[in-house]
């Protein structure tokens, strides 16, 4: 009995000791340790937005390389210097007159029209030669040659009487008649260069009070 009573003495001291031990070694804990690529409330930076850059339409295009060159002007579109020209006023003694002016290269064709607020309808370039009054008698001096094209503006007015024709010797203007006027509509008609070697026409038709414009 003395020998089991001493076994237990020491299998219970032994039972104390690594207890004891086993307590001092723990290091309390102070909270889950922060995961890779976490960051404090403190360490937080403001995520940047992307901003978008919008250019004017029509002004620059992108090229291969990555630079920006102007875009060439579209069909319709008058040739450079016109824009920094204006339009000149037109004396009107009747119901309505046309005047051409040609200065550093930008010819405009100008009809005016005394009482009537214009309204262009329409326009086209081609070679139909102009007829008057829409008969099949083509007008003197712009028959279809070959060399010529044909830049027809249709204008809501209610005049009556045709203009000219009258010639020029302008970059672009060879000629311009008011071929047509009646039942409310006019057509303009104004000769232009073509043929080989010539350079395309640009050009823009414009209402400005009571005139229309044709630039080229």
């Amino acid at each position: 009995m003395s020998v089991t009573r001493g076994l237990s003495v020491l299998v219970l001291s032994a039972l104390l000791i690594v207890s004891c031990g086993t307590e001092e070694d723990v290091v309390p804990s102070e909270g889950p340790a922060p995961t890779a690529g976490t960051t404090t409330p403190d360490e937080v930076e403001p995520t940047p937005h992307p901003t978008m850059t919008t250019e004017p339409p029509g002004t620059s295009a992108p090229t291969g390389n990555g630079s920006v060159d102007p875009v060439p002007p579209g069909a319709g579109a008058p040739t450079a210097g016109c824009d920094t020209h204006p339009v000149p006023r037109v004396e009107v003694p009747r119901t309505h007159e046309f005047q051409v002016v040609s200065e550093n290269g930008c010819d405009q064709v100008v009809l005016a029209f005394r009482t009537a607020v214009p309204e262009v309808i329409g326009h086209q370039l081609d070679a139909e030669p102009p007829l008057w009054g829409g008969s099949a008698e083509p007008v003197p001096g712009m028959a279809a040659d070959g060399r010529t094209q044909f830049l027809h503006v249709y204008v809501a007015a209610p005049v009556t009487g045709t203009l000219g024709p009258r010639g020029y010797e302008l970059p672009w203007v060879r000629g311009v008649v008011v071929n047509d006027a009646s039942h409310g509509t006019v057509e303009l008609t104004i000769a232009l260069p073509a043929g080989p070697g010539t350079d395309p026409v640009d050009y823009e038709v414009l209402v400005e009070d009571n005139q229309v414009v044709a630039r080229f």
